[in-house]
C-alpha cells in the first residue's frame, strides 16, 4: 500500500505539471511519451505462446450459487505451466463473440463437468467450435481440439451425430492403469513418449477417472467411428469389470480425449479422492499438456493485444471453493 500510494502520487503530480504546460492533441502525445503506451511491448514482440480457448462449463446443483458456468484452475494451471496462454470462453457468449474468439485462439479445450453431455449448454458451444475447426482444418488453417472426461464424451457424441455412441458406465472415483492398443506407438499423442513412462502406464494406475459415460469398441463400430477416432489406451473398471477405451485421437484432423483427468494428479488433493502423486502420474500429464500445447503453436491464429487484454483469464479471479465445501481447490465461476 505505501508503494501504490507513492506510485500515485508521483503519477498524479507528474500528470498535472504536464498538463499546465501543455494543450490539446500536443498534450496527449506528450502524456503518451511520457508513460508510454499501454500493451506496446505485445505489439511489437512476437510471442511464441499459443493461446489457448477453455470452455466453461454449465455448473452443476452443488455450484449453482456462485454462476452459471464454472471452470477449475487446475485445467488452466495445467496449460499455463505447458506454455500456453488462457482465455475462457463463456458460455454466455452469444454466437458473433464465440465466432471472433475462434479466429484469434490457437486451440480448443473443453474441460470436465458435473453435467451430463446430452444436456450440457456447453455441448452446444462445442458443436460450434467443431464444425469451424472441421472446416479451418480442411482449408490448411491447423486448429487442434482436446476434450477431457465430458470434453472426450461429448466429441464422441458430435462425430456420432448425437447417437447412443456413449453407455452408462458409473467409473466413479477409481484410479486406473492405461493399456496401450495396438495403435499406441504410432499415434501422435504418444508416440514420443519415454519407455519409462510407457512401462508404468501399463503398470501403475495413474488415471483418475470420474465419468459417468463409457465409449468401447463395439460402440465405435456400431455408431461408424471406427474409421474416425483411433482408441489408443483402454482402461477396465476394478468395481464394475467394464473394459472402455480412454484415450482417442482422430483420424484426419488434431482432435484429441482423454476420459480421465491428468490436471487432478497434480493440482488436486480431495481426501476422499483416489488420485496419484508419483513421479510417472505428474510426469504423464505434464506430457499430455505439452503435447497438445505444441499442437496449439502449429496454428497460424493471432490474437489482437487488445482483444487478448480484454478476454484473457487474468481478468477473472478463482474462488478457493474448498473453502465453500466443493471439491476442487480453486474454481473459476462465471455469470
Amino acid at each position: 500500500l505505501p508503494l501504490m500510494k507513492e506510485f500515485l502520487e508521483f503519477t498524479t503530480t507528474n500528470t498535472k505539471q504536464i498538463m499546465n504546460n501543455c494543450n490539446g492533441a500536443f498534450c496527449l502525445l506528450v502524456l503518451l511519451s511520457a508513460f508510454g503506451n499501454v500493451g506496446e511491448g505485445i505489439v511489437e514482440k512476437k510471442s511464441n505462446m499459443p493461446v489457448i480457448g477453455i470452455l466453461t462449463v454449465d455448473t452443476s446443483y452443488r455450484d449453482r450459487l456462485f454462476g452459471n458456468s464454472t471452470l477449475p484452475s487446475s485445467y488452466v494451471y495445467m496449460l499455463k505451466a505447458a506454455g500456453a496462454k488462457i482465455v475462457p470462453l463463456l458460455l454466455s457468449y452469444d454466437v458473433s463473440i464465440h465466432r471472433m474468439l475462434f479466429e484469434q485462439i490457437n486451440g480448443l479445450f473443453v474441460p470436465g463437468g458435473s453435467v451430463a453431455p446430452f444436456e450440457a449448454n456447453v455441448y452446444k458451444i462445442l458443436k460450434l467450435y467443431t464444425r469451424w475447426a472441421i472446416r479451418s482444418n480442411d482449408n490448411g488453417d491447423y486448429f487442434p481440439i482436446w476434450g477431457t472426461c465430458l470434453g472426450f464424451e461429448m466429441l464422441l457424441l458430435y462425430f456420432a451425430n448425437g447417437t447412443g455412441v456413449l453407455e452408462k458406465c458409473d467409473v466413479e472415483n477409481e484410479l486406473l492403469e492405461l493399456t496401450p492398443t495396438d495403435h499406441f506407438k504410432y499415434s501422435r499423442m504418444f508416440r514420443n513418449v519415454p519407455y519409462e513412462l510407457y512401462y508404468k502406464m501399463k503398470s501403475e494406475q495413474l488415471s483418475p477417472n470420474f465419468h459417468h459415460w463409457c465409449s468401447n469398441f463395439e460402440s465405435l463400430k456400431r455408431y461408424g467411428l471406427e474409421d474416425v477416432f483411433i482408441p489408443i489406451t483402454t482402461s477396465q473398471s476394478k468395481i464394475n469389470a467394464i473394459t472402455f477405451i480412454s484415450a482417442i485421437e482422430h483420424v484426419n484432423y488434431p482432435f484429441y480425449g482423454v476420459a480421465w483427468h491428468p490436471e487432478k494428479n497434480v493440482f488436486e488433493d480431495y481426501k476422499s479422492w483416489h488420485l496419484s502423486k508419483s513421479d510417472a502420474a505428474i510426469d504423464l500429464a505434464h506430457h499430455l499438456a505439452r503435447f497438445f500445447v505444441k499442437e496449439a503453436m502449429k496454428s497460424k491464429h493471432k490474437f489482437l493485444p487488445e482483444s487478448f487484454f480484454q478476454y484473457s483469464i487474468s481478468n477473472f479471479c478463482p474462488l478457493f471453493s474448498k473453502m465453500y465445501g466443493l471439491k476442487e481447490e480453486e474454481k473459476y465461476f462465471f455469470p
